[in-house]
């Protein structure tokens, strides 16, 4: 058995199957509750505080990844996840991680209404056409 850190162990067990940064983000917004994050397997392997710090670490990662991604890359991205999952709106508040590491919350929301609305005009174009 390789012994992992926490943080990695998160990232190459419960991400792994998640190829998109918004997806992840995503993922990880659904475990926070209120800035708890809820990881079964990670606070048994590891003990709940290190499993909340390792959680959050990823989680501001994933926060500045999004934020600096491009946004015909998020789009994309969004399709993906819609057509695999179907729509799956992003809570802001649990979005933000703790440590913003010099991003914003209008910043996110920004992202987040731009690529909803860039997806909404394809698929309303792909409908017409």
């Amino acid at each position: 058995m390789k012994l992992f850190s926490a943080v990695e162990d998160f990232v190459n067990e419960s991400l792994a199957s998640i190829p998109s940064q918004l997806g992840r983000l995503r993922f990880i917004a659904a475990m926070n509750k209120n800035g708890i994050y809820k990881h079964w397997g990670m606070s048994k392997r590891h003990g709940a505080d290190e499993a909340q710090k390792a959680i959050s670490e990823v989680h501001s990662d994933s926060f500045e990844k999004v934020l600096t991604s491009p946004v015909p890359n998020l789009v994309s991205e969004d399709r993906e996840i819609a057509a695999s999952s179907g729509s799956q709106e992003v809570e802001l508040a649990s979005a933000l991680p703790s440590d913003l590491r010099g991003g914003t919350p209008r910043h996110l929301k920004w992202i987040l209404r731009v690529v909803g609305l860039l997806n909404r005009d394809s698929m309303k174009k792909n409908r017409d056409a």
